[in-house]
């Protein structure tokens, strides 16, 4: 190997691993804090708490591997130029041929490892965290209410009685009171069972259900009665206590496996399955893309930076775009896969043309 090809390799090398811890960090914060709200009520332990921001970065790794190696291509490329390492290797013979095969060489095998966890890894880390979500909430304080007795939750903004429970876990003669954020809630019913479901943790079937919703403003309160009502509680702080579900299948289809993705043939299934598919590919276009827009002087190189992670976003953008469009059934399975890609092509040697031969 040549000591242009080591130079390059050891550099890119380092620009990305740093890119991914630094990435990584940042997501392991964010996730901490999120598990806490979307667990609160469950008594989760410290064990399962990292076992689950292990399994969520493992989810999050094929965009983080991504963006990281789009960063450390164009930041390699930005200090070649800055430093004019660039053109002393073009003045000894080289040529941008061997830039694009050194980045081939190096970005083929990142992506191949992220449509790994693409397709494959993360689907099962999606699973592996749901099964955590069951086994916590089997020890949940919620599944341990004594009957005739007040239980509160959530640092008492949800109070919980219930006169009886049988043996399939119902309760009876239930009364619930919620506050969420100005509203005061309500909640008599003559049975609530709750049960555990792939997209919710608590959901709540209740029979012969009362409801007094007090708002803000204390002279405005609204009854309405419900011969069952179906309630997801999860989702308690971000919506009002209305007559809707509170559920969604995005966790659920996050977690199926690609496979089982291919013989649902819904529109929702291949929607998935363009994202999943799609992620190597923007992986490999973007280390591609940021070979010209790497090119820069010192004064511009902040702003040209700049650009290349608003491009960045908005090719993850377009591929959203073109799931959402295949979800709806408005273009076909093969042309939403591949249509983000043939834009960004177009724009990749729209900047090869105007910024290699400037």
């Amino acid at each position: 190997m040549s000591i242009f090809k080591k130079s390059f390799f050891y550099e890119i090398n380092k620009n990305f691993a740093f890119v991914l811890s630094i990435l990584i960090f940042i997501w392991f914060s964010i996730i901490i804090i999120r598990i806490f709200k979307e667990n609160f009520l469950i008594d989760l332990s410290i064990n399962n708490m990292f076992k689950m921001v292990f399994l969520h970065i493992i989810t999050a790794l094929p965009i983080i591997m991504t963006v990281s190696l789009f960063i450390a291509v164009i930041r390699t490329i930005m200090r070649s130029y800055r430093d004019s390492e660039m053109i002393v290797w073009m003045i000894s013979g080289l040529s941008l041929k061997d830039v694009y095969n050194l980045v081939l060489t190096f970005s083929i095998p990142i992506s191949l490892i992220i449509m790994i966890f693409s397709l494959f890894l993360s689907p099962i880390a999606y699973r592996k965290i749901e099964q955590i979500h069951r086994s916590s909430l089997e020890d949940s304080n919620l599944y341990k209410v004594s009957p005739g007795n007040f239980m509160e939750f959530n640092s008492g903004n949800i109070v919980f009685f219930a006169e009886n429970i049988n043996k399939n876990n119902e309760f009876s003669n239930v009364f619930v009171r919620l506050i969420n954020h100005n509203e005061f809630i309500l909640v008599t019913a003559k049975s609530l069972k709750i049960d555990k479901l792939l997209d919710c943790n608590n959901f709540f079937v209740m029979k012969g259900v009362s409801i007094s919703n007090i708002g803000s403003n204390s002279s405005e309160i609204t009854f309405t009665h419900f011969d069952e009502y179906e309630v997801c509680l999860d989702d308690f702080y971000n919506t009002n206590f209305n007559s809707s579900c509170f559920m969604s299948n995005k966790r659920f289809m996050k977690g199926l496996s690609t496979k089982r993705l291919f013989f649902e043939n819904s529109n929702l299934s291949w929607s998935y399955i363009v994202g999943r598919i799609s992620i190597p590919i923007v992986a490999l276009n973007l280390s591609f893309l940021a070979i010209p827009l790497g090119k820069t002087n010192a004064r511009n190189r902040s702003i040209n930076f700049f650009i290349a992670v608003l491009l960045a976003l908005v090719y993850f953008s377009i591929v959203g775009l073109f799931q959402l469009l295949v979800l709806r059934n408005s273009i076909g399975i093969i042309f939403g896969l591949i249509s983000p890609h043939i834009i960004i092509y177009f724009l990749y040697l729209a900047l090869v043309k105007s910024r290699i031969f400037m």
